[in-house]
């Protein structure tokens, strides 16, 4: 490492400590020099907690995420960090695995230090030279329990996934997937399951939620273009890791909502007392359902019950080549009390092509059958049987 430091490691706003120099005892390695962080810095862990406790007041007040100001600084903050991610990531050799709040120092006026960089993973060609010997679970990325740390190249993603969880912390004070959950999901109760399960609080699984601490509601008044990102991150991300945007795409997003000036704060969380907190286990009514293919089948197994008696009923009165009102009023009046089943009021968007290809399916059908009892009625009328 310290014969590989990477171009531009120092900047401006931002500085990645890397090994700079080896040390030896009596020929034995026994470390490495790095440069200090910058002049003042604190941990970013003491920014992404709900409440700004251990801050001083100048830093409360700098980054007070419940106002535009403060928001947009963090927003800026996390630019910085990205910009200092990339210099790593762009080596195509590094991953840092332990990536998280504490490994990232920052100043009053936004300035970033990654730290910790003595014990990142090296691979060359997808050969692991050197392995990651540390990683946090509450920031490791569902597909790590399948990866030997010791033994496996980790790919680049796994910081992408890491590097979204501490945007998530610094923009609303909590973890992502904190939260508990209900049904089959009953007994997820730890960040790295929830992780493994992909429980992500705005995701498919949020009909699952039982308790959702307040901070997550703020999610709510983030940019479309940051949501977008964290649902990539954690839910596109679960399946296909690939689909993670990456340092780059995180700073050129993040930059242009600064440039928009498009950034609001969140909304203060009151108690009895006026004070802003965060609440661990609050009651709060659970998500609207997302739809369930089973529940779009459903629909599409009545509007075809419903078109095999209607079928029946025209293949009789073809065949006795005589109209008979009653069986068409009888349709008419299938058609009427199955349509009120059939029309999917509570269906939102459906996210699943399969359910998209079902709910075609099930309006195609039941428009079909509405055209042919009418052609039917108005065949009827006009005597051409």
């Amino acid at each position: 490492m310290a014969y590989n430091v990477p171009t531009n490691a120092i900047a401006n706003n931002y500085k990645v400590c890397w090994p700079k120099d080896i040390l030896y005892d009596n020929n034995k390695f026994v470390g490495y020099t790095m440069p200090l962080a910058f002049t003042g810095s604190q941990t970013l862990y003491n920014l992404c907690q709900g409440n700004n406790n251990k801050l001083p007041d100048n830093w409360k007040n700098k980054f007070d995420r419940y106002s535009n100001s403060g928001m947009t600084n963090r927003v800026k903050l996390c630019v910085n960090i990205s910009a200092a991610l990339y210099i790593i990531q762009r080596m195509n050799s590094y991953v840092i695995a332990d990536l998280k709040p504490q490994n990232v120092m920052i100043t009053l006026n936004g300035k970033v230090s990654i730290i910790d960089c003595d014990s990142i993973q090296i691979s060359s060609n997808n050969n692991l030279l050197f392995p990651a010997r540390v990683a946090t679970p509450d920031y490791m990325p569902p597909e790590s329990t399948k990866i030997d740390l010791q033994n496996e190249s980790i790919p680049s993603y796994w910081d992408f996934f890491s590097m979204a969880v501490m945007y998530y912390q610094v923009f609303l004070g909590i973890h992502p997937y904190t939260a508990s959950f209900t049904g089959k999901y009953e007994n997820s109760n730890t960040i790295q399951s929830k992780i493994s399960e992909g429980l992500f609080v705005h995701g498919r699984q949020k009909s699952f939620i039982n308790t959702l601490p307040p901070p997550h509601n703020n999610y709510e008044y983030l940019p479309p273009s940051l949501k977008h990102l964290f649902i990539r991150a954690f839910e596109y991300g679960h399946v296909n890791p690939t689909s993670r945007p990456d340092t780059e795409e995180w700073g050129k997003t993040l930059y242009a909502e600064v440039e928009q000036n498009s950034i609001k704060g969140m909304k203060p969380i009151p108690t009895h007392t006026g004070r802003i907190h965060i609440e661990t286990s609050v009651s709060n009514p659970a998500p609207a359902p997302v739809p369930h293919p089973k529940k779009v089948k459903k629909y599409l197994f009545i509007a075809l019950l419903y078109q095999l008696i209607g079928r029946g009923i025209y293949y009789l009165d073809y065949k006795n080549k005589t109209p008979n009102k009653k069986r068409i009023y009888f349709r008419l009046f299938i058609a009427a009390i199955l349509g009120i089943f059939l029309i999917p009021f509570d269906i939102p968007l459906i996210s699943f092509i399969g359910d998209l290809a079902a709910f075609i399916g099930l309006i195609t059908t039941y428009l079909i059958g509405i055209i042919e009892t009418i052609s039917l009625y108005v065949n009827q009328l006009n005597n051409k049987y």
